[in-house]
């Protein structure tokens, strides 16, 4: 990979990516991703980008998970969308987006670990249908919400 400095990094992140888009990468416990196995610093995630700080320091997202945790309360499974493989080849079985949480990566770990374009993009209604339960949420503020132009 080529070294950027920080601030080439952020001027990258502006206008790349576009909400919906979806990526696989390696996510940490500092993006609030739990290794499963001891002694692992990370794992590889799907996750659908919903937009950039606006000085492109931050990008927030969403994971997409292969089941839900079933001992989360049930107003955290209720925020959880179920989309399908017929609509993304890409998934193994059909899965949910965790629209509980917001999560966000910083940029220039973003691309420390990047090693493709987007996988695939959400369909509009999807994305809609993810703004509207992250809405929802008693864990994400509206000021989140606005710091990544979703509101």
């Amino acid at each position: 990979m080529m070294d950027f400095s920080e601030e080439q990094l952020n001027t990258l992140t502006l206008g790349v990516f576009n909400p919906g888009e979806i990526y696989r990468l390696k996510l940490t416990e500092k993006e609030g991703v739990k290794p499963k196995k001891q002694g692992d610093n990370g794992r590889n995630k799907y996750f659908v980008v919903l937009g950039t700080t606006d000085d492109g320091e931050l990008i927030g997202f969403v994971l997409i998970n292969s089941e839900i945790n079933q001992y989360l309360p049930e107003e955290v499974k209720a925020l959880h969308y179920k989309i399908a493989v017929k609509d993304y080849p890409f998934l193994e079985k059909d899965s949910y987006l965790c629209c509980s949480e917001l999560k966000h990566i910083e940029s220039i770990h973003f691309f420390e670990r990047f090693q493709n374009k987007a996988i695939a993009v959400l369909r509009d209604d999807h994305l809609e249908i993810v703004k509207n339960l992250l809405a929802q949420s008693p864990r994400v503020s509206a000021a989140a919400m606005r710091t990544f132009g979703l509101l």
